[in-house]
């Protein structure tokens, strides 16, 4: 249990933090966020988080109002508050305080707050997850934006055929899961991710640096018939890691060959995520 953020570079507790009601982020949708984990203390890549996250509000004409430095200590500021050592950080931005519930008044509020670790079961590793599809493209894919709500209407469905998410396609091309990065292995066993309609995933980026010493690489659009003649695939994301896909709607996907490529492409960034928080020390 964590017990304070920081609201506008000021720490607060948790349960007393308020935001008020004429922000737009929450009249509007009108925000964006990133999302890092911590290990032993330490913020992953947090070099790479931050520059997503200015990059988001640039694209979203918000005002950070805070260099990246001055970012990173206020990240470092709520995991010593907490006295945190594992989980993530959530750095949320939102269009600040309107006057007439419409029109940015230009001041933004930020918010870190500390999340718990999030642990999938294993078996979504050893056996693989379920996705169905969805004809759907987020509307600004390389903003990390707050809007959720295509995945949040899709929870009924996702209860009752036993998936794990949705996956976006559009006009027979894949681009991305809800809050995940896609990737495949082709029948050349060559890793196939998407190029256009995705988010810049930072473990989509350490993955990719990460395969193309091994294997071959290509960044390009992937369609439902790659999919199809798919040797594996799987999903890339800071909580998840990489993490198998067996079946995709009624397809499976690499069921009988136990997905030997993906676990060794795990094993290589749980080793990536040691060595740069070994580095730290």
């Amino acid at each position: 249990m964590f017990n304070y953020c920081l609201f506008n570079n000021q720490i607060q507790t948790i349960a007393t933090a308020s935001i008020g009601l004429s922000d737009l982020g929450l009249l509007r949708g009108y925000g964006i966020f990133d999302f890092l984990p911590v290990v032993n203390g330490q913020p992953i890549f947090v070099d790479d988080y931050i520059q997503r996250f200015t990059s988001s509000a640039s694209q979203m004409n918000l005002e950070v109002g805070y260099s990246n430095d001055e970012i990173k200590t206020m990240i470092a500021k709520v995991i010593s508050s907490n006295e945190m050592e594992s989980g993530y950080m959530r750095l949320l931005l939102t269009g600040g305080y309107s006057d007439n519930g419409f029109s940015p008044s230009g001041q933004t509020n930020i918010m870190i707050l500390p999340v718990a670790l999030v642990n999938y079961p294993s078996t979504y590793y050893s056996d693989g997850v379920k996705l169905l599809s969805t004809e759907y493209i987020r509307e600004f894919p390389q903003i990390k934006s707050i809007n959720y709500v295509k995945v949040l209407l899709e929870q009924k469905r996702l209860k009752q055929e036993g998936a794990q998410d949705v996956l976006f396609t559009l006009n027979g091309k894949i681009s991305e899961s809800s809050r995940s990065n896609f990737f495949i292995i082709n029948a050349d066993g060559e890793l196939q991710t998407s190029e256009t309609g995705v988010l810049a995933g930072i473990t989509r980026k350490k993955v990719l640096e990460i395969a193309s010493k091994i294997m071959p690489v290509s960044v390009k659009d992937i369609t439902l018939d790659d999919l199809g003649q798919a040797k594996e695939a799987f999903l890339t994301s800071t909580t998840k890691g990489v993490m198998p896909v067996a079946q995709v709607d009624d397809l499976q996907i690499g069921i009988d060959s136990g997905f030997p490529i993906c676990k060794e492409l795990q094993t290589s960034f749980l080793k990536l995520v040691q060595s740069y928080q070994e580095a730290l020390i």
